[in-house]
């Protein structure tokens, strides 16, 4: 009996240690596997874990099965410096320059045709959907009392999304933040750190835009489908939301505006290691330099020349010494101007128009700025110099002197519009525990000061230099009139 239970006891004790060395095998093999398989590592050491986020890269990887062999989609845990979503492409292979890296269809992108296909809330899109122009006429149908826009479909559609299953919809929109950090959709409390630079002025002209929107139009579809777009979820919290993503996420295909996807993986820091082609309704990025396993694929469709203020506009972010960083100050040709016709002509011929907003940038004043000024103090006399204006020359001691006075106090009035100095601003910016949009806000409105300065400075510079150099008498010796011989 002993004998028997003692066999029982061994033979159990080596199925254990069978297990165990089984299990210690399939480890080593998923090890090495793992090792073999994972190519790529983030080199932010972040990537998520969860399975809608993995979901994100397959999701991606089937738009183009092609590319599955050389690159890989993956995503991090937080959003990294300059970028624009949590999206991450990195080689599986080696790349050489020219090859095609990627292929994004355009029928592949979120449009108001989603919306109006969508097998649960497609009828009602369809219902509130805006007829082509001249579309009720040859019908013979009266214009629909309740219109939504493309756009406007875009953009309830995604939060509709954001709200509900949807297999082919879901992979991106679990990656997507629930809040942006535009200033659409900060508080007010908030929005008085931007005081006085442009951006806070513009903000709240979007933000009565998208309240008008919200209250006179969306409100009406919440009422009239109630069941399908309950009033709790579709808040104006949630359209100033999708507001923001339309805005910068958005892709034009034939004149529509669509939701692109792969704008999550855009990044504003590197230099892109690809360029985007958009032929016969599919984006194809493709190498621009020869790009090695393993190595993160920088993709960014405006060639990273973006200032801080239309990267936290469009994507709510910031760049730290951002070299594009600029400021736009308004200047208005006067209608009693007596050379009206003539200047207005020479600035059409620009491509300016006689009101508009100028950018002034780190490096100093645009030169369609300069320009426009140029134009705007010429005198009759200065006419038969315009030819210099075109070619970036001054037209005149005279003109030049007006011109730097001008930028003077454009660049004061300005500077007075801001509640603080950049001194202060930069102490600010020392406080510890600052919430990340007032950071930003701070280094906006610091950047532009520094604009202000420096634009002064030089045009101080060149005002010396002018006044060194002009006749006298105050005036300059129009061109054409030629000097006296004395007899």
């Amino acid at each position: 009996m002993k004998r028997s239970l003692w066999l029982i006891c061994l033979l159990i004790l080596l199925t254990i240690v069978k297990s165990e060395e089984e299990k210690c095998v399939e480890g080593i093999e998923k090890s090495e596997f793992a090792s073999t398989e994972k190519i790529i590592e983030n080199e932010e050491k972040s990537v998520e874990k969860s399975t809608g986020n993995r979901d994100f890269g397959a999701w991606m990887s089937s738009i183009d099965l092609e590319s599955v062999e050389k690159i890989k989609f993956s995503t991090s845990k937080k959003l990294i410096m300059g970028q624009v979503g949590v999206g991450n492409i990195h080689a599986l292979k080696d790349i050489k320059k020219g090859d095609p890296v990627y292929n994004f269809p355009a029928l592949s992108m979120l449009s108001a045709h989603d919306a109006r296909n969508d097998e649960r809330v497609g009828s009602i899109f369809k219902e509130i959907s805006q007829s082509k122009k001249g579309e009720e006429e040859k019908k013979g149908k009266k214009k629909k009392s309740l219109e939504l826009t493309d756009p406007e479909i875009v953009k309830m559609y995604s939060i509709y999304l954001k709200h509900n299953e949807n297999p082919k919809w879901n992979p991106y929109f679990d990656i997507l933040p629930k809040t942006f950090d535009t200033p659409l959709q900060w508080s007010e409390g908030e929005l008085e750190e931007l005081k006085g630079s442009p951006l806070y002025e513009y903000t709240f002209q979007l933000l009565e835009s998208v309240n008008d929107d919200y209250e006179h139009v969306i409100r009406k579809v919440l009422s009239k489908y109630p069941d399908v777009f309950p009033a709790s979820i579709f808040t104006l919290d949630e359209w100033k939301w999708a507001t923001s993503l339309l805005g910068g996420r958005v892709w034009r295909v034939a004149k529509e505006s669509v939701i692109f996807p792969l704008i999550e993986t855009f990044n504003f820091v590197e230099k892109p290691s690809v360029d985007i082609e958009f032929k016969d309704n599919i984006i194809t990025l493709v190498a621009n330099r020869d790009i090695a396993k393993g190595e993160k694929i920088n993709v960014c469709f405006t060639g990273n020349k973006m200032g801080n203020r239309e990267l936290l506009d469009f994507y709510g972010m910031m760049l730290p010494s951002n070299p594009h960083d600029n400021v736009r100050v308004g200047v208005t040709l006067k209608d009693d101007d007596q050379l009206l016709k003539g200047k207005t002509r020479a600035l059409a011929e620009r491509g300016l128009k006689t009101s508009q907003f100028y950018s002034m940038e780190t490096g100093g004043p645009s030169k369609d700025l300069i320009f426009a000024l140029r134009i705007f103090y010429s005198t009759v006399y200065d006419f038969d110099n315009l030819s210099k204006a075109k070619s970036g020359k001054a037209l005149s001691h005279q003109n030049e002197l007006e011109v730097t006075k001008a930028l003077i106090e454009l660049c004061q009035a300005g500077l007075r519009e801001y509640p603080t100095t950049s001194k202060e601003d930069g102490m600010l910016l020392k406080y510890p525990n600052l919430s990340n949009r007032k950071k930003q806000a701070i280094t906006l409105r610091r950047s532009e000061k520094k604009i202000f300065l420096q634009s002064i400075k030089q045009a101080k510079a060149v005002m010396a230099s002018t006044k060194a150099n002009w006749d006298m008498r105050g005036m300059d010796i129009p061109l054409n009139i030629k000097p006296i011989k004395k007899g």
